[in-house]
Order: C-alpha cells, then structure tokens, then sequence
C-alpha cells in the first residue's frame, strides 16, 4: 500500500504542477484589459469522504495533501484547494462543482470515479474548467475533449492480468459479485471477454450485481456455496469488501 500511495502522491505532485502552469500560460496570454484577477490557482476535489467508498477517497485526499505539501513553496503559495464531499452520488458531486465554481471560481476540479466523471465532464468542458477524474476506468470521460482527463487503468488491461491470474491459479468454478456501479460493472464486462478470449469463460458459474447500499451478502454466499464455487471475483466497495469476507 505504501508503495500505491507514493505514486499516488508523486502523480498529484506532477499534475498540480502542470495545471499550474496551464493556468499562468493562459493568464500570460490575455490583453491587459481581459488578464485574469486571480492571484492563486483554485483547485476543488470533490471526493467520497463519507459513506460506503469513504475510504477511496480518504486515501486519495491524503495523497493530494501529501502532493501539495512537497511542492517547491514558491509553487505551492500560488495553488488553492478546496475539498467537498459528494459521497460518491452523481446529483451530489454536480451540486459541489457549482457550489466550488461559484463561491471559490475554482480552474479545476479532481472528481473520483467514472460515474462522477461522466456527470461532470459535460459541464466541465463547456465552462473549460480542467476536470481529472481519478479511479475512472471509462475512457469516454475524456475521449475526443480538451480540458479531460483520467487517472487509472483501463478495464481491458485490468480485466486481461484478472483472468490469466485466473487461469495460472487454475479456478474452475468461478463467480462474480459486483456493484451496480459504471466502473465496476464496465470491468466485469471485460473480465468476461478476457476469459472467454483465453479459453475459461465456461469456468464462470454465476455472475450476480448489488446496488450501492448492500453490505448483507449471507443468502448470495450460500448460493455460491451450493454452486461449489472455488474463487470469487468481487468489484465492491472497501466496507462491502470486508463484509463479504467475513
């Protein structure tokens, strides 16, 4: 984890830079009559610091905080942040950005999640306010737009180490559980068309999906368990996750 949480950190460190420098280029390029009057950078992170995924964006809040403190002060002196919490609930997140983009004009926002993304991206780009949607898997946020981008790894990549570890382990009787959220559900998908590209998708025995707020799975695992299922693949939340395996 460590080692996940440095990268994370030294990935903020690179990016607060780069939409620093993004902001004073655009600034140096106005008329005197148009410059822009803002003297520090305002960033808002709109993250998961409450509910089932808090611990998603505790982790990613730590690692922004880590980010900003190590850079150079001259830099760090010209960047604001400002956090508010959506819980990882799409009507949530719109409702910050607007807040942040009203009282505190903010130039950017990191928003967590593909389903946040995908809400926001439409907005984000019409205002140009840069928009980096972290722990996003879907490549629409940011395909064919200016001001996008996403922070993770795509779910055909994820979805191909998944299933030749699968394979390696050689698991015969598999199942799948997971939530009725865009990201995960877009790498369940592709978890089944890298199993059936190498062979095992008859291997999957039961495919079964959980709305967000679930986090009692005992009548699912005893079905499982009649299945005689020999592995799980689960794409839930930190606290469901942690459900489950008890």
């Amino acid at each position: 984890m460590t080692h996940i949480r440095s990268y994370i950190s030294h990935f903020f460190i690179f990016f607060l830079s780069i939409v620093y420098l993004l902001f004073a280029s655009s600034a140096q390029s106005q008329t005197a009559e148009t410059k822009t009057t803002i003297e520090k950078y305002p960033i808002g992170i709109i993250l998961p610091l409450s509910g089932s995924a808090a611990s998603y964006g505790k982790y990613a809040k730590n690692s922004i905080d880590l980010a900003y403190n190590a850079l150079p002060e001259s830099d760090r002196s010209k960047i604001e942040l400002f956090y508010e919490d959506d819980q990882l609930i799409s009507q949530k997140s719109v409702a910050a950005y607007r807040k942040l983009r009203a009282e505190k004009n903010i130039q950017a926002a990191f928003v967590f999640g593909s389903g946040i993304g995908n809400a926001l991206v439409p907005i984000t780009e019409r205002e140009k306010v840069i928009l980096m949607a972290i722990g996003a898997s879907d490549g629409s946020i940011a395909k064919g737009r200016q001001y996008a981008f996403l922070h993770w790894v795509t779910p055909d990549r994820e979805a191909t180490i998944y299933a030749e570890e699968l394979k390696k382990r050689d698991y015969k009787r598999l199942a799948i559980v997971s939530y009725e959220h865009e990201g995960a559900i877009a790498l369940m998908n592709a978890v089944k068309e890298a199993m059936e590209k190498i062979g095992i998708s008859d291997r999957l025995v039961s495919e079964q999906t959980f709305v967000s707020t679930d986090i009692d799975f005992r009548t699912h695992i005893t079905k499982l368990r009649s299945l005689s299922v020999d592995g799980v693949i689960l794409l839930l939340f930190p606290g469901s996750l942690s459900s489950f395996a008890k």
